[in-house]
């Protein structure tokens, strides 16, 4: 097997879940043979609301996910954020349609 590199790509909000999505390209050279594979990998957050600490849970999730290099994690926190707002929207959403929760 020849030696393998990971090219990361971009890093996105998950539209249907409480995650997010690092797409990466991954690079096999064998015996002068390069192979290029996209790929991606979903990061499933435990917990994220409107007072959540997104710099420290961007850098847990840098820190955990072999995909993301540390020069990617404003990216990461600009997906969290993308993930707070569309949480609060369909919060509020639920609200006005008279979930209101009591």
């Amino acid at each position: 097997m020849g030696k393998k590199k990971i090219k990361p790509g971009l890093i996105e909000a998950d539209g249907g879940s409480l995650a997010i999505i690092v797409n990466y390209v991954e690079v096999t050279e064998d015996d002068g043979h390069v192979t290029k594979t996209q790929k991606m990998k979903k990061v499933r957050l435990n917990q994220l609301d409107a007072d959540s600490n997104l710099s420290l849970i961007a850098e847990k999730v840098v820190e955990d996910c072999k995909y993301i290099p540390s020069s990617r994690l404003g990216k990461v926190e600009e997906a969290l954020m993308a993930l707070r707002r569309r949480m609060i929207k369909e919060e509020s959403e639920a609200k006005q349609r008279g979930g209101g929760g009591g």
